[in-house]
């Protein structure tokens, strides 16, 4: 016996649903259920308990987005299941869409409420993108849906709107994690150095704290060959600096790290300067320390590596998954300002 259909008109858009004896791919109602639930259950695993490879920025981004792709596929797991289930029942195909995105959304709910007694981050931002990721799939597949038609005024040129304006806004979700991508691509072909001034692309690197922040050509009394330095201005603040964070982590087979600071002060100040690598647990025995002093006009500064792998007590630093620097000033009382050049090794 051939397929059934129930046909319903709402407004002006005609479509099929079929009933719930129809059979999809020659698989049996049974099975269908079975995996499409199997398939939710395992995307709602990943979502609360896939751990990140590492805490950098483009993984962030990435499982970030990752939010929209998941539910992406589960809305679309849900409408199959509504389909199948709810045919009987539901006579509008485009109310099976609907039921699709409730229970994408409440999934999304529920693991957010998950996550938080799991020791994850339970975020509104993070369900907002389940929400956008279940409603541009549902919209895609909805102009792919041959139970659906198209024939209202307009019908073809918004069907194909939605076809472009979907896919682009899930891209959109992943630009983020391209960039990042991009920037670490670029970063380490820049090897040696490890932060430069010359490119908006190596300034995401870098992020000021109480310390404003100004790309600058060198002063005149700097007889340097930089295009660029960074020009810190340290406020009144109980540890103003600038971090230097997720340069390229490989540092083995260089013998040390080097950068230049020039001070317009009369006077002779301290800078503290601290290194660790992507092991660190933020104990101070747990990296590397040291105290500048910074003198009128130019200072150069080296640091051996040996010293950096050295500095941690118990475990020697590893050269090969280096972290962050920081350079900062302890409890400064006015204002001053001091220039920096490119990081680089050696």
């Amino acid at each position: 016996m051939g397929d059934k259909y129930y046909v319903v008109e709402i407004g002006r858009c005609m479509y099929s649903c079929p009933s719930p004896t129809s059979g999809i791919n020659g698989m049996t109602r049974k099975i269908q259920i079975t995996l499409l639930i199997v398939l939710v259950l395992l995307l709602a695993i990943v979502v609360i308990f896939l751990e990140m490879p590492e805490r950098t920025r483009f993984w962030m981004e990435l499982f970030t987005a990752g939010h929209t792709l998941v539910f992406g596929l589960s809305s679309l797991a849900f409408l199959q299941l509504s389909v199948i289930l709810l045919s009987g029942r539901i006579n509008s195909r485009l109310t099976h869409y609907l039921v699709a995105f409730i229970a994408a959304a409440a999934v999304g709910v529920a693991t957010e409420v998950i996550q938080h007694y799991v020791g994850r981050d339970c975020e509104l931002a993070d369900f907002l993108r389940d929400l956008l990721g279940a409603a541009a799939f549902l919209c895609v597949a909805m102009t792919f849906d041959s139970g659906l038609t198209w024939d209202f005024p307009s019908g073809r040129t918004v069907r194909m709107i939605v076809r472009i304006a979907a896919p682009v806004l899930i891209l959109s979700i992943f630009w983020p994690a391209l960039n990042w991508g991009g920037s670490y691509l670029y970063r380490d072909s820049r090897m040696p150095i490890l932060i430069s001034y010359d490119s908006p692309i190596t300034r995401k690197f870098i992020r000021p704290s109480n310390c404003r922040l100004e790309i600058t050509d060198p002063p005149v009394e700097w007889r340097s060959q930089l295009d660029k330095v960074v020009k810190l201005t340290f406020l009144p603040a109980i540890y103003p600096g600038v971090m230097f964070r997720e340069m390229s982590p490989d540092w083995s087979g260089y013998r040390e790290m080097q950068f230049g600071l020039f001070s317009e002060r009369p006077d002779t100040f301290a800078l503290e300067l601290r290194i660790n690598d992507r092991h660190h647990v933020d104990r101070y025995s747990d990296r590397f320390n040291t105290v500048l002093k910074v003198t009128p006009g130019f200072n150069q500064v080296s640091i051996p590596l040996e010293k950096l792998r050295a500095a941690p007590q118990g475990r020697e630093m590893d050269l090969r998954e280096m972290g962050t620097i920081i350079l900062f000033a302890s409890r400064p009382t006015d204002s001053f300002t001091v220039y920096l050049s490119e990081l680089r090794l050696k």
